[in-house]
Order: C-alpha cells, then structure tokens, then sequence
C-alpha cells in the first residue's frame, strides 16, 4: 500500500469536506487526514473493476481498509443529499466529529425525513470506518499494531476542526459549550 500522501488539494476531493475556505494552515495530522481520503478516492477507483473479488474476513488491517473503501463510496454516493440538507439546516456538526438532524423546514415532510436519517446515518458510520482505518494506518506506518484511545480522539478532532473550517454560512456546528450555532 502506498504512503499517506500530505497533499492539502485533497480537501478538494473530500466530499464532506466542502464550502468555505480559510486561511488557517492545517496540522499535521489534518493534512495526514486529508491525504487518507486521498488515498481512499484512488483506492474506490481502483476497487470499482474488482469488487467481485473475495472480501477479506476479521478484523484484519485489509478489512477495515475494505470498510474505509466502501465507506468513502457511501459518502461520494451521499455528498448532494448531505450538503443540500445542511444548506437546508437540517444537519448539524457535532463536537464528536459527527452529523446529527436539526429541526428544519424541509424536516416535517416524510420522504424528506426518511432521507435525512439515511444520510445521517451513513454519515457517521461512513466516518467512523475512515477514522478507525486512518488511524490504523497511521499507526502501523509507525510500526505499531494499533492506535491508542488518545490517537483516535485526536484524528476525530482533526476531523472534526477540518469540517468545521468547511462549514458554509448558514451550517449547524455545535461550538465547545455544546450550544449550536449557525456559522456567519
């Protein structure tokens, strides 16, 4: 498998990671992030003409690479619906680097409420896939086996920091004290 590539145009390829840029310069671990997408989006191409292939078993490294794969196809597959709904104020960033619905308009009709709880939830599965296989990887890069409980928070941080420098004005985020609030 190839390295991690540190190439922040990959916020570009990012589907959840859209909209608003900023000038902060990313850290090392959010450009490592950002590069595990990258790989992820080259990694889909290459998977499209061997899906039929035997899926690998147990939790080994090429499982959870084979979930990050289908989760990074989930998100692609989502990216319009997810970002239409956050546009509407029906989804909000969470401090745990997650999505969550918010009360909106578009909300009260059925068929938009069964898809805003679809992509909610494929959301943040999609996301846990990608951040427990990017943190894997960064960890055996190191020559470890796996990545501490702290590794892990701080990759969720990153990406949470990354979806929040994204978010467009009028998105949901929830600040540090737990309130929402809509970015200006």
């Amino acid at each position: 498998m190839r390295g991690v590539r540190f190439v922040w145009s990959a916020l570009a390829l990012c589907s959840c990671v859209t909209g608003a840029g900023t000038a902060a310069k990313p850290t090392a671990l959010e450009r490592q992030l950002l590069g595990a997408y990258e790989e992820l989006d080259d990694s889909l191409a290459a998977a499209a003409s061997v899906r039929a292939e035997s899926e690998p078993t147990g939790q080994s490294f090429g499982r959870l690479e084979a979930l990050a794969i289908d989760a990074r196809a989930t998100q692609r597959f989502n990216e319009d619906d997810l970002i239409e709904l956050k546009d509407a104020g029906c989804i909000a960033e969470t401090r745990a680097a997650r999505v969550a619905v918010h009360d909106c308009a578009l909300g009260s009709k059925a068929a938009v409420s069964r898809r805003l709880t679809r992509v909610v939830e494929e959301e943040n599965r999609a996301r846990r896939d990608i951040v427990t296989w990017a943190a894997y990887a960064f960890a055996r890069r190191d020559g470890r086996p796996s990545p501490s409980a702290e590794e892990l928070d701080a990759l969720r941080q990153a990406y949470r920091r990354l979806q929040y420098e994204s978010a467009r004005p009028g998105h949901w985020i929830e600040d540090d004290a737990g309130a929402l609030v809509r970015v200006k």
